[in-house]
């Protein structure tokens, strides 16, 4: 720590010893052998990270562990560890974190090899509180088919392992339950057909929506809940939940309330294969089907919004600051999808897949590449390769006010940055000089 002109004290990063720092021998060795796999905010004195511990070659125990900063001397302390409920011989292979600053906890979700997914709620004292198992089965039956009818698609396609997993923050509205979307079903139609008479967007005023779009709007129309105006006025919840979405291998996508984890309100299927609009099963009638003769599934996946991280546009999901989902595949393309949302009710209608004319997966040349440097030994024969059990880190992470925008940055294979330009997101390639 040094002083500063003000009296105040400023603590810079120091390298400790860990045989100083460690309290004995046992977390000496802890520490010495433990990979680190994900870390995050707990309090604002206090940090969590989640690391896995090799028992033998063939497991692995997990533990998050919190430490808390004492602010007079800046000095870290070990307060907690606890161990994850991971079965013997599995492997945790993604995870995403999360923090909670209103109830200070740490929302926690991660994928086994066992093609479950598991949710965990840390306490700030680092005391477990809720761990919830989204479970895998199988998708298709093939009984009274023989062995050799089944395609390898169709039982790929078949198998309903968790790949991905998220964690996100949005409007209560966004995503209704099943019975809920009945209800508002009804009043869809006749907010069309008012919609195609008056196009209610407070983004233009009246004077520019007849410049550009010659549109006379009558008051009385416009006025909410009145009687000649046409359908009735519903005022959008924007209460702010949240929520825990899946995406299973056969391409479903699952999301959930985390106050109610055993039915989703929002499903849809194709998530991965690249459909061109990810519709609610609730809607009859779509026309996705899984693709023949190839095999893709969902990597990883973030739920988000980009546009102006100006305070006058937080609760606004439409116009300039679009909420959206990006999806990065296992052929190691990148998939985005905006958000088609009802701007009475603020539901989600479905999720339109946003064509950006940019390639994300690896070349032919950069594969050559690393090749090369492989054979050469200037890199290890292991970098690049990566087995079923091994841990993936995370590519993909949600930012917010950088130069007065939000949005994701990609670490693929060509980094980029997803931000909003004009109310649709668009992709910035970042450059660097090595």
């Amino acid at each position: 720590k040094s002083p500063t002109k003000k009296g105040d004290m400023e603590l810079d990063l120091v390298e400790v010893d860990l045989v100083d720092w460690c309290p004995n021998e046992d977390a000496l060795d802890f520490f010495t052998n433990c990979h680190l796999l994900a870390a995050t905010d707990l309090t604002k004195n206090s940090f969590l990270i989640l690391v896995a511990s090799p028992v033998n070659e063939s497991s692995h125990a997990y533990f998050f562990v919190v430490f808390q900063v004492e602010q007079s001397s800046g000095k870290i302390n070990m307060t907690a560890a606890n161990q994850l409920d991971v079965p013997e011989r599995e492997f945790v292979t993604t995870a995403t974190t999360k923090q909670n600053r209103g109830s200070g906890q740490v929302l926690m979700a991660y994928t086994l090899t066992t093609g479950e997914a598991k949710l965990a709620v840390i306490e700030n004292d680092g005391s477990l509180v809720v761990n919830h198992t989204f479970t895998a089965e199988v998708l298709m039956d093939f009984t009274g088919q023989d062995e050799e009818e089944k395609s390898e698609e169709e039982v790929f396609y078949a198998d309903r392992r968790i790949v991905a997993i998220d964690i996100f923050k949005a409007p209560k509205s966004f995503f209704l339950p099943e019975s809920a979307s009945k209800e508002v079903e009804k009043n869809d139609e006749l907010s069309r057909a008012a919609m195609e008479k008056v196009e209610i967007d407070y983004v233009l005023d009246e004077d520019e929506k007849e410049i550009y779009f010659g549109l006379e709007v009558d008051e009385k129309e416009r006025e909410p809940g009145s009687e000649e105006g046409g359908d009735e006025y519903v005022p959008p919840n924007g209460d702010d939940i949240w929520y825990i979405a899946s995406c299973r291998q056969s391409g479903e996508l699952e999301i959930f309330i985390l106050s109610d984890l055993t039915t989703p309100v929002w499903s849809s299927k194709g998530c991965g294969p690249g459909a061109p609009k990810l519709i609610p099963e609730i809607q009859k009638g779509s026309p996705y089907r899984n693709p023949s003769g190839h095999k893709v599934c969902t990597r990883e996946m973030r739920f988000f919004s980009c546009g102006p991280s100006s305070h006058e546009w937080d609760k606004s999901f439409t116009g300039p600051k679009p909420f959206c989902l990006l999806l990065e595949t296992t052929d190691g393309d990148t998939i985005i999808y905006a958000a088609n949302i009802d701007h009475k009710s603020l539901r989600i209608r479905s999720f339109d897949r946003v064509p950006v004319g940019d390639v994300s997966r690896p070349s032919q040349e950069s594969t050559k590449h690393f090749s090369k440097l492989r054979r050469k030994r200037i890199v290890s024969a292991k970098d690049g390769e990566q087995s079923p059990n091994d841990f993936r880190h995370n590519y993909l992470f949600v930012f917010q006010n950088i130069s007065g925008q939000n949005g994701l940055f990609a670490s693929v294979a060509r980094p980029f940055w997803l931000v909003s330009e004009r109310g649709k997101p668009v992709i910035l390639h970042h450059r660097c000089r090595h």
